[in-house]
C-alpha cells in the first residue's frame, strides 16, 4: 500500500437532462399513477434510491420532484379556495324546508 499525494481530480461537469433519461426514469422505474398517490416523503426517498441505483438519471430526478410538488400546491391552492359548504349551494336552497 502507498500514500496518494496527487491533487483531488475535480469533480465532472453536471450534464443537462435529457428526454430520453427522463423517459427511462418515468416509464421503468417510476409509475406516473403511483408517483400521483404517494406521499411526498416516500417520492423523495424513491427518487433517492433511483438516483444511487441509476446514476445516469440523477439530472432527471429532480424534475419529477418539482413537476409533482407543483402539481400538488396547485391542486391544494384549488381545493381550499373552491370548497363550498354544501347548505350555500343555489340548487339546494330551493329544496330547503326553511
Amino acid at each position: 500500500m502507498h500514500l496518494n499525494t496527487d491533487p483531488v481530480a475535480p469533480a465532472a461537469p453536471a450534464k443537462k437532462p435529457c428526454w430520453r433519461d427522463l423517459h427511462e426514469l418515468t416509464t421503468k422505474h417510476l409509475n406516473p399513477a403511483l408517483v400521483t398517490l404517494v406521499p411526498l416523503s416516500e417520492l423523495e426517498r424513491r427518487l433517492s434510491e433511483i438516483e444511487a441505483e441509476h446514476p445516469h438519471l440523477v439530472e432527471e430526478t429532480p424534475i419529477v420532484w418539482q413537476h409533482e410538488t407543483r402539481r400538488r400546491a396547485r391542486f391544494q391552492q384549488l381545493q381550499v379556495v373552491g370548497r363550498r359548504p354544501l347548505a350555500e349551494s343555489p340548487v339546494l336552497q330551493g329544496y330547503s324546508r326553511a
